[in-house]
């Protein structure tokens, strides 16, 4: 599971995977990933990789070259080049909305028309067609551009989800890999109507489904639930999985990055979306730092 959608086209090492022993990788999970991509959406398919991977914007600026537009272009382009690994891709769902939606599809909230529907349907089944390994979409708002928009797939609905699983069981090849905000809810409605789209989505596709699973520390037995689900549709004969990392995930944390400990404290949002210089200057003040440790100390 990795995000060198853009370093793996100018980079034959891709590094540092390979100097871990890993043979094969596996891109534009998450649904984020650089095809399709329209020229005049290029700038924003890039600040949504900076926030979802916290990958520097101006890297994937300077490296990217472009040569392609459609997924199967994208193919292309890969092919044309070489690394010290097995390389293969999904179709990032969010590319694709973006793509046939335009710029109304990097509202998660927007729905797609039955044109648009069959549009990216088709696209889906010509993806897979031309050798992707499968479909990648993403459900959690921690996933954000580095604006801090949602993503676009958020709340991406259930007629857009099934038209494109309907696609996968005609093609009748490629996984589904996703993630959602499924193992740190509370929400009971929630967390059964997620479960019934994946399960209808599994169903329609016939294809196998894998979803990242975490354990939130203010839900830290939802996992097991998800585990039942998981297992019972297993006994009725669907290959479904659930992934966890095997090492802890490391975050680059620190006030002019994405992330910082102070991200969730109330006193801190008020100052949040200031420059740095601002930023720093109103943490300094002593009744607001305090207010903060307070707030951080209270979980």
């Amino acid at each position: 599971h990795t995000h060198f959608d853009g370093q793996a086209t100018w980079d034959g090492d891709l590094a540092p995977s390979v100097l871990h022993g890993v043979t094969t990788i596996a891109m534009g999970n998450c649904g984020v990933g650089f095809a399709p991509a329209a020229s005049d959406r290029h700038d924003w398919l890039i600040s949504l990789l900076e926030g979802v991977e916290d990958i520097p914007g101006t890297a994937l600026a300077e490296g990217l070259a472009w040569d392609w537009e459609t997924f199967p272009d994208y193919l292309d382009a890969l092919d044309r080049r070489s690394w010290t690994m097995d390389v293969g891709t999904h179709i990032p769902h969010s590319a694709l909305r973006t793509y046939v939606m335009g710029e109304r599809g990097a509202d998660h909230e927007s729905v797609p028309t039955e044109g648009e529907l069959a549009r990216m349907a088709q696209m889906v089944c010509e993806a897979l067609d031309a050798g992707a390994i499968g479909f990648a979409t993403s459900r959690t708002e921690i996933h954000r551009t580095s604006g801090g928009e949602f993503i676009p797939t958020l709340t991406a609905p259930e007629v857009e989800l099934l038209a494109i699983a309907d696609a996968m069981g005609e093609t009748g090849s490629g996984v589904v890999q996703l993630i959602s905000d499924l193992y740190q809810t509370n929400d009971e409605d929630f967390f059964a109507s997620e479960l019934s789209l994946l399960e209808s989505f599994v169903e329609l596709s016939g294809r196998p489904l894998s979803f990242t699973m975490q354990q939130a520390f203010h839900a830290p037995d939802r996992w097991r639930s998800q585990m039942d689900w998981v297992d019972s549709m297993v006994d009725r004969g669907h290959d479904v999985k659930a992934q966890v990392a095997s090492r802890p995930i490391g975050v680059l944390i620190g006030h002019s990055a994405t992330a910082n400990p102070f991200m969730f404290c109330e006193s801190y949002s008020q100052v949040a979306a200031l420059g740095l210089p601002e930023r720093v200057r109103a943490l300094a003040e002593p009744e607001r730092r305090s207010r903060i440790l307070a707030q951080l100390r209270a979980p």
